[in-house]
């Protein structure tokens, strides 16, 4: 796979001229093997439905970069396995009320070498998991609220030790809790879903570049400390015969990094906007039914990004 640009984005024999090409070769494999329970394998009286699973994931890649400036190609050579297990289990406390409860476990092992003679290998323990109450006030009406935590791991940044950027970015982490409604009205013409969110992020990962002084940039990723966000979701459907349906959704959302010092460029980020963060994005649709699997859509669509500078 090749991935190459002209990055200086000019005419050669104007300022400066720079290509950059990227040849990656990829290799995965996934394997997820799960269980699940009928109505008869519930267990705990009969009250509690489980899922039980293990998944195993094998990721390599080999890269190739050329640049203008490189003396030779930058060589680099990535393996990660990923091993898990994980469960859920929804328990009925009443006939209206449902715990729900989840668990993954993660073991990632990594290997990491270049031509910068860069040697890495390392196993990460990871975990995951969520709580929450489903209420379901009645037949229209579900109620709920869940506390989770997420991870992503770390990584590589395909950049020589002259570049003077980070070659490694950490596993960044999550905790997160939602509270919401999920309603349908109107004999089942109206549905709408709207839910809360707030979360907390630990070692954010933070896709940047760096611009020296002779126009020449990298792109790398690095990790802000600690981050804030939270906002609202909501969507609407209504359709009130069988050739017509309006859609509607609203996102609004406030991000912004905690603590987030960049070495490389010796600036403190911190109360700044993450990158692809949104302040609000909406989406309107029409779609009318002229014939069995066919439709006429209409949509319009917004948002306002605010961007890391």
């Amino acid at each position: 796979m090749e991935y190459s640009y002209d990055e200086d984005w000019t005419y050669t024999d104007e300022y400066y001229t720079s290509f950059d090409q990227y040849l990656r070769d990829k290799k995965q494999t996934d394997i997820d093997v799960r269980l699940v329970s009928d109505e008869e394998g519930k267990i705990f009286n009969s009250t509690t439905a489980w899922t039980l699973g293990a998944y195993y994931k094998k990721y390599e890649s080999d890269l190739v970069r050329n640049n203008t400036y490189f003396t030779a190609p930058f060589l680099s050579n990535y393996s990660a396995d990923s091993r898990a297990i994980y469960g859920q289990l929804d328990s009925a406390l009443t006939p209206k009320l449902k715990l729900v409860t989840g668990l993954r476990l993660e073991q990632w092992e990594i290997d990491y070498q270049d031509s910068d003679d860069t040697l890495f290998n390392d196993t990460e323990n990871l975990v995951g998991g969520k709580i929450g109450l489903e209420y379901q006030m009645n037949a229209s009406q579900l109620y709920y609220v869940t506390l989770s935590r997420g991870y992503k791991p770390g990584g590589f940044n395909p950049v020589t030790d002259t570049s003077g950027l980070p070659k490694q970015y950490q596993t960044e982490t999550l905790w997160n809790i939602d509270l919401g409604v999920n309603g349908t009205y109107l004999d089942g013409k109206l549905t709408n879903r709207v839910n809360l969110f707030y979360g907390k992020r630990k070692d954010q990962q933070v896709g940047t570049s760096y611009v020296t002084e002779s126009y020449k940039y990298t792109d790398y990723i690095t990790n802000a400390e600690k981050g804030t966000y939270y906002g609202l979701e909501t969507e609407l459907t209504y359709r009130p015969n069988d050739l017509i349906s309006f859609d509607a959704s609203l996102g609004l959302l406030k991000a912004k990094f905690d603590t987030f010092y960049n070495p490389v460029d010796d600036v403190s980020k911190d109360g700044r906007t993450p990158a692809q963060s949104p302040r609000y994005q909406y989406n309107i649709g029409l779609n009318y039914f002229i014939a069995e699997n066919w439709k006429f859509p209409y949509q319009c669509r917004r948002k306002r990004k605010l961007l890391l500078l």
